[in-house]
């Protein structure tokens, strides 16, 4: 096997390496951003919920 093979196959591997490192990556990524979107809609409406009581408070005092 030639060197210029050798080094065109290893090439090959890397890359794929790469590709599956990437895929990983990206599946891990959109997972965390899912989740944290997820969070922060119940942080929103937590909020909404305590503004809602806070008014409520302050209407009785």
């Amino acid at each position: 096997m030639s060197a210029n093979l050798a080094r065109l196959n290893a090439t090959i591997v890397a890359h794929e390496q790469l590709k599956t490192k990437f895929s990983t990556f990206k599946d891990q990524a959109e997972k965390k951003f899912q989740f944290l979107y997820n969070e922060n809609k119940l942080l929103k409406a937590k909020n909404s919920h305590l503004k809602l009581q806070q008014k409520d408070a302050d209407k009785r005092l």
